[in-house]
């Protein structure tokens, strides 16, 4: 409890210069394509051009063109991979961001625990139009527009916590060892064929799928599904789901905010 209650004193110390903060934020989303003709559009071409290739691959390749309750595998496949991309990127990005902006880290005013938020707020921009594209492929496949869709805010709410603590925790080790940017994209890599994205949990023995359960992005993911899909209100998900998801993101807060605070007095010595 006194570590939370130090970790609020300290955003409540820090936050009040949000002009500050806004301005990390934009410059950060300005910097991933400055130079480049396209600019921010790159932002969107990319990540869809990935999931046009899967779904290529797997509606007209693999045949699969409904799944689970008849869902168009098009919709079905989409919802998750938004979800997904989101996570993705804002963990591979957060891993390195203390190396990124080392140089404001002798600014006074500057609390380094604040610059995973630059990241994952500066995603979140590109995930929030992504939501708005999928409701409008949603549509386009017969889904009327329902009270159920707002439960996405619940989800997405999530996977910040989930993001914030993780990205502590490798942000903070990262300056002492930079392997561990490599195992990061190799854990990303694994989680993507790991998460039922492509696939359905029911395609897994049922002796096997408790296995799966310990995946905290399996909430989320098929968090995304039950409120946009199968118009499903997110405070009927399993209360152990829930239970396990938000006590296993809570902890990574915790232990991120931990060694965040036991390391930063020694960023300047090797940054």
């Amino acid at each position: 409890m006194q570590l939370i209650n130090h970790a609020m004193a300290t955003f409540q110390q820090r936050l009040p210069n949000k002009f500050l903060l806004l301005q990390l934020i934009k410059r950060d989303f300005q910097a991933r394509y400055i130079g480049s003709t396209f600019g921010a559009v790159w932002a969107f071409v990319q990540p869809l051009a990935m999931m046009l290739i899967l779904w290529t691959v797997f509606e007209y390749g693999l045949k699969a063109q409904r799944i689970s309750g008849n869902v168009p595998f098009v919709v079905w496949f989409f919802v998750a991979m938004i979800a997904w991309n989101f996570f993705a990127e804002v963990l591979g990005a957060n891993t390195a961001v203390i190396s990124e902006y080392s140089y404001l880290l002798k600014r006074a005013e500057i609390n380094p625990v604040i610059l995973p938020l630059i990241k994952i707020i500066s995603s979140a921009i590109i995930h929030g139009i992504f939501i708005l594209i999928m409701m409008g492929i949603l549509m386009s496949h017969g889904y009327l527009p329902n009270f159920y869709w707002f439960g996405v805010l619940y989800y997405w709410l999530a996977t910040i916590v989930l993001l914030t603590g993780l990205g502590w925790f490798t942000s903070a080790i990262f300056p002492f060892w930079r392997d561990i940017g490599q195992i990061v994209q190799i854990f990303i890599q694994f989680g993507f064929w790991a998460t039922p994205i492509i696939w359905s949990t029911d395609m897994l023995p049922e002796n096997l799928q408790w296995f799966l359960k310990t995946n905290p992005l399996l909430f989320i993911i098929e968090g995304y599904r039950d409120v946009l899909i199968y118009e499903k209100p997110f405070w009927q998900t399993g209360p152990l789901q829930t239970l396990y998801f938000w006590s296993l993101a809570i902890g990574f807060c915790l232990a991120g905010w931990q060694a965040f605070k036991r390391l930063r007095p020694h960023f300047a010595d090797v940054l």
